[in-house]
């Protein structure tokens, strides 16, 4: 399988942004976690909310776009094709025997 690396703008404008220092903390701690430094969580934020506000922005830059299979197993459970009701205690037994 071949990946395209996703081109990318560079980064050229600054946002300074004042905040209590506990917030700051509070993201900074969050963002580490995910391994990401506080710009890059930022970055993501922003990203976001054009992506949430801008459909057209979100469909030019999503990277999760599902394949042919996945469409077409997305399309028969929409049309309710291949469905079946599962309890949620079954559905508890299946993934503890999983």
């Amino acid at each position: 399988m071949t990946t395209m690396a996703k081109k990318t703008k560079p980064a050229t404008s600054t946002i300074q942004v004042r905040v209590d220092a506990g917030m700051k903390r509070k993201a900074e701690k969050i963002f580490r976690r995910q391994g990401l430094t506080t710009s890059d969580g930022v970055r993501q934020l922003l990203k976001r909310a054009i992506e949430e506000t801008d459909p057209w922005y979100a469909h030019k830059t999503s990277s999760h776009v599902p394949n042919v299979e996945t469409r077409k197993v997305i399309e028969e459970a929409r049309a309710g094709v291949n469905m079946e009701t599962v309890a949620l205690d079954e559905l508890q037994k299946m993934w503890d025997d999983a």
